[in-house]
């Protein structure tokens, strides 16, 4: 069970988004603010942020009450039981109205070009139904790269998912049409549950669609 409050009902007049960016956060007053603020300073503002609120006991709800009053494209729903992080995301895409579902964790900072770049990329490669990114790493206040190199198109994923999962699934945007159909946002949630290239086969022919996944 889930109550909503805030910013829940589309304003009117309110043009439906391109982007809708999803984020589940629990107890996560630390870094929320930064979040939502890389988000909010987007070069690219055809967006719309749903927060699920998965039962947090910080001052995470005083924090996305005063960003959902403050800027109209953020909803924020709550949910009345810890549900976890794949069950709110899944709830999350459910409320999402925009052409792509772009994930967001509450404790990462999303490069001001971020949804600029995978919004492009999204449209210039129509057959494409999910690319993710690569991501830099910030701990003690020292940034390093976190992503590995080598080369990100499907065929090579396929090979990689045989020993890892390199789905980073904080950077993923996606078709929301391919996201709906099945709920899948879970398996992008959860990486283990996506391990083998197998796996990403019946995965897409559960999808029911002739596509692929990219690194970009």
């Amino acid at each position: 069970m889930y109550k909503t409050h805030f910013g829940k009902e589309r304003v009117k007049g309110l043009k439906i988004p391109e982007i809708s960016v999803i984020m589940s956060v629990y107890n996560g007053e630390t870094y929320l603010e930064e979040a939502i603020n890389s988000v909010c300073n987007q070069t690219f503002t055809d967006w719309e942020l749903i927060v699920i609120n998965d039962c947090s006991s910080d001052k995470t709800a005083e924090i996305l009450d005063k960003y959902a009053k403050a800027d109209k494209r953020i909803r924020v729903y709550e949910n009345e039981a810890n549900l976890k992080l794949p069950s709110s995301l899944n709830k999350a895409a459910a409320f999402a109205e925009g052409k792509y579902i772009a994930r967001m964790d509450a404790d990462d900072i999303c490069l001001p070009d971020r949804l600029e770049k995978q919004y492009r990329f999204m449209e210039d490669n129509p057959d494409t139904a999910l690319s993710s990114c690569r991501f830099m790493t910030l701990k003690n206040g020292v940034i390093s790269s976190g992503g590995g190199g080598g080369r990100c198109d499907f065929e090579a994923i396929k090979a990689l998912l045989l020993f890892t999962n390199p789905i980073l699934h904080p950077g993923v945007i996606a078709k929301s049409e391919v996201i709906k159909r099945e709920s899948q946002i879970a398996l992008l949630a959860v990486g283990s549950m996506v391990k083998t290239a197998v796996e990403v086969r019946e995965l897409l022919k559960a999808m029911g669609y002739q596509c692929s996944l990219i690194n970009a």
